[in-house]
């Protein structure tokens, strides 16, 4: 039997939207707020003093005038100017004291901002849920899904994945601003297109997934039913016209930074989509469905079609039946377009670098995944045990993601939790090794760093980073032969990689050959002349060989590099003033 709702008063609506919406931000934040002590982990640093290198001298319209890398020798190919603006904003003060060893402070508050990030995805993606669902517990409840799940472990965990987590708020935000402009009228309607113009601009300045929004739009334009929540098709398409606008901006403003980068070839790889991007797609909603264990790097063993894999995707195919037999298919065709065309540049449609999957990729498609999840839960609201019964089941994953993602983010704490993790799960993953290895160099244990990067290159036979930290292992151990093959090793696949050039530096000055040290430092600092470490190390080794002022003309330079490093370097200066006695060799 059919049990009719009485109508609830628009008062009454509003003060439920009002507790639901209290309740996401607290649900969104409460899995993650144990980041808020985390370290800095895997990329981070890195990306941190690139920003801090770019940044630095120029301040923002540097960052606007440079792509996006982790190293100043190693071009991405990206442009993600508002990314590095966030970044460098938090870290400017701090900079030219600590460089990019920022104080826990700093970490601190980079990782909050991920977290606020995070929380106003939450609530863009209820407001979205809400324009298609009018009971706001129902929204609530899909919406509350999307903001524990433990798939977003990653990208609100690492710093580095802050362009997932701005690319959804543009997108997203821009979503609800292009809906609002459509079903609106005067000043509410210019004021919500120029607010999703703007967001529309900001989302590719932020992740090139964001450029993909007028695609999105035009399906929503077709699909979409005419009515009071979403305007006319003819309403929609001309908005749709004018999304393209900012779109075309950014791609302006890439194209003026990134014609003098080499550029990933394009062209449809056909073989490597069939072979890893529908596997990966695969994956990725298995991991909607069933999202353990969570795996901080992929490889190509993880995209197997296993038993959970068919089980995920089952289960997705019949919440899509569900909601489409709800009388909701319009709307299940839009979200599944959001779901499948923000996932397509991970996909393997072009010869893109990177791992094969990463959960922060399925961050902004997700929402999809969530508007779908709500559209079927409805469709269960016809009668009242089935309503029951349905709010229980989606409470209770709730609950079991909120606990997943609490448990699934402690590995984030640390490199050596992150690396240990990712060798447990993923063990023929030879960057993991290599990240562990790196954990066991700084902490001193070299027989366990030097198996672990063997581990890598036995993986990974091609792998120029691992032949490069076992030459500094080996060095470290004065076993300056084997540093030499490794190095070697390293160099016959990136020679023109300049922190192999640099160690090489450190290797010939602990053999007492001073002169070819500097001639390593200079190569590397010619390889990368953003290279802070190059610098300074050329610097030490020219003062030890008594051209003082070479030294202080490298210090000059590190000044706008990284003025940590130019302190100390003036520091080391002074010293050798005050006791007219050269300093040891440079060490690494």
């Amino acid at each position: 039997m059919v049990s009719r709702k009485k109508p609830v008063s628009r008062k009454t609506q509003g003060r439920a939207g009002a507790v639901v919406l209290l309740a996401l931000v607290v649900l969104s934040a409460l899995p993650f707020l144990q980041t808020l002590h985390f370290q800095l982990v895997w990329d981070d640093p890195l990306l941190l003093g690139e920003v801090g290198r770019v940044a630095g001298p120029g301040g923002v319209p540097a960052l606007f005038a440079s792509d996006f890398r982790l190293a100043s020798d190693r071009p991405l190919g990206y442009y993600r100017p508002l990314t590095t603006t966030s970044l460098w904003l938090q870290i400017r003060d701090v900079w030219r004291t600590h460089g990019a060893d920022v104080p826990p402070a700093t970490a601190r508050a980079l990782h909050a901002l991920n977290l606020v990030l995070h929380m106003l995805c939450t609530v863009l993606v209820w407001l979205i849920i809400r324009r298609w669902v009018h009971d706001p517990w129902v929204a609530g409840l899909g919406a509350a899904l999307f903001a524990v799940h433990p798939v977003h472990v990653e990208p609100v965990a690492f710093v580095s994945a802050r362009t997932d987590l701005l690319a959804a708020v543009f997108v997203l935000g821009s979503l609800v601003c292009w809906m609002d402009a459509g079903s609106s009228v005067g000043r509410r309607r210019v004021v919500a297109i120029a607010a999703g113009l703007v967001l529309a601009l900001a989302g590719p300045l932020a992740k090139e997934q964001a450029l993909l929004l007028p695609v999105v739009l035009l399906a929503w334009s077709f699909l979409l039913p005419e009515g009071k929540q979403a305007g006319t098709r003819r309403t929609r398409l001309v908005l749709s016209a004018l999304w393209v606008l900012p779109v075309a901006i950014a791609l302006a403003l890439r194209a003026r930074v990134m014609s003098s980068q080499p550029e990933p070839g394009f062209g449809f790889e056909a073989a490597s989509f069939f072979h890893t991007g529908l596997p990966a797609l695969l994956l990725y909603v298995k991991l909607w469905i069933l999202p353990w264990p969570l795996n901080g790097y992929y490889t190509v063993d993880a995209l197997a079609v296993r038993l959970p894999v068919v089980m995920g995707f089952a289960a997705i195919i019949l919440l899509i039946v569900v909601a489409v037999r709800g009388g909701r298919s319009r709307e299940t065709m839009a979200s599944l377009c959001v779901f499948l065309v923000f996932l397509l540049p991970v996909l393997r449609l072009l010869p893109l670098g990177g791992a094969v999957a990463a959960e922060r990729f399925l961050y902004l498609p997700s929402a999809g995944l969530a508007l779908i999840t709500s559209l079927a839960l409805v469709a269960f609201e016809r009668s009242r045990s089935s309503r029951i019964t349905s709010r229980g089941v989606i409470g209770a994953a709730i609950v079991v993601c909120m606990l997943l993602s609490v448990r699934g983010a402690r590995p984030w704490a640390s490199d050596a939790s992150l690396y240990a993790h990712m060798v447990r799960v993923s063990p023929r993953a030879a960057p993991a090794h290599r990240g562990l290895a790196q954990v066991y160099t700084v902490a001193k244990r070299y027989p366990e760093a030097a198996r672990e990067c063997r581990q890598a290159i036995q993986l990974d036979p091609g792998f120029a980073d691992a032949y490069e930290l076992l030459g500094v292992v080996s060095a470290r151990q004065a076993d300056y032969a084997t540093a030499h093959q490794a190095f070697d090793a390293a160099l016959r696949l990136a020679p023109n990689r300049a922190t192999i050039h640099s160690n090489l530096g450190v290797l010939a000055a602990n053999e007492g050959k001073l002169d070819e040290a500097v001639r390593c430092f200079r190569r590397a600092a010619e390889l990368a002349p953003g290279f802070a470490d190059a610098h300074y190390k050329l610097g030490f080794a020219l003062l030890v060989s008594g051209d003082v002022e070479g030294a202080r003309k490298e210090a000059a330079i590190l000044d706008r590099l990284d003025p940590s490093q130019a302190n100390a370097l003036r520091q080391r200066i002074a010293q050798q003033a005050a006791s007219g006695q050269p300093e040891g060799a440079p060490r690494p």
